[in-house]
């Protein structure tokens, strides 16, 4: 597999070797890889994230092209991820991303290839997704469909997408005075929540980088692409993740499938429909479905 990859680690072997697994099977034949440096409040990280890194090098044992960035200091992640896929883009004009606990199916390679290749000069996707979260329910009349959602456990771009990023979100306050998210969303909780997210994001109270490249994707009036199958399974549900922590998230550990053949959607249009599902039953659920997901979880734990 011919297309560049960027594999995001840190303090986790368990989950990256089954990433590298993937790889392995992929043949990918080059493969760039970064970690974040030690957190100061963590004792023994420093040997930790050595130790990890060592056994992951160790893994490599196919033809591969191997570049590594591995930090002395700490950046976090809302710096740390960015300035990864900046390094990777100084090197690489498309390729794909994937962090440590994201397993992706070997119908993700071909899929993002083709995709990388057949958008490459479509100024208006951003982001090539392996993610689906529609539950059984196919949108379109082709093996995608597009959004403006841009979930990334798994994703493929370009150099000319990623120029756009900016993690200070210097455009935020004129595009807030302006109430562009009203012009890009339809959904109330939704504009609701991206509202105080994204100033939560510009004023850092939100250590985190990807609200800032869904940014740069709405005031670029980009576009995402999402399979019909799940080609991607985020692993790391558990205590020892940053983020997702919850092992019984409906989203944790969700199986894939096999994509065999790529048909193209015959027109570039936003599926709203699908959009407003994902953000009804993943993200930003009614208090009463919200309510049912925590009982369901307290009970999972008795």
């Amino acid at each position: 597999m011919d297309i560049a990859v960027l594999l995001i680690v840190f303090n986790r072997f368990d989950t990256a070797v089954q990433v590298l697994a993937q790889l392995r099977l992929a043949a990918v034949k080059k493969l760039y890889i970064y970690s974040d440096g030690p957190r100061n409040t963590k004792e023994g990280e420093k040997e930790t994230l050595t130790d990890v890194q060592t056994k992951i090098l160790a893994q490599i044992d196919w033809p591969c092209q191997i570049e590594t960035r591995f930090c002395e200091n700490n950046q976090g992640p809302r710096i740390a991820i960015g300035q990864a896929i900046d390094w990777f883009f100084e090197h690489e004009e498309e390729g794909i991303i994937l962090e440590h606990d994201c397993v992706p199916n070997q119908s993700f390679f071909p899929y993002c290839k083709e995709l990388l290749a057949y958008y490459r000069t479509d100024e208006r996707i951003m982001h090539i997704s392996g993610d689906n979260f529609q539950f059984g329910k196919w949108r379109g009349d082709g093996s995608y469909y597009f959004s403006k959602l841009n979930h990334i456990w798994g994703f493929a771009t370009w150099r000319r997408a990623w120029k756009h990023y900016d993690v200070d979100m210097k455009e935020y306050p004129e595009f807030r005075e302006k109430d562009r998210l009203n012009d890009i969303l339809w959904h109330k909780r939704s504009i609701d929540f991206w509202q105080k997210t994204f100033d939560k994001t510009y004023s850092k109270e939100i250590e985190t980088w990807d609200y800032q490249w869904t940014f740069a994707m709405w005031i670029n009036n980009g576009l995402s692409i999402y399979p019909n199958k799940n080609l991607v399974s985020n692993v790391g549900f558990d205590k020892l993740a940053l983020n997702t922590t919850n092992p019984n998230d409906k989203i944790a550990r969700m199986l894939t499938q096999e994509m065999h053949e790529i048909i193209h959607p015959k027109l570039i249009l936003h599926d709203q429909e699908a959009d407003s599902y994902t953000m009804d039953e993943v993200f930003y659920p009614s208090l009463w479905k919200y309510a049912v997901s925590k009982l369901k979880e307290l009970l999972n734990k008795n």
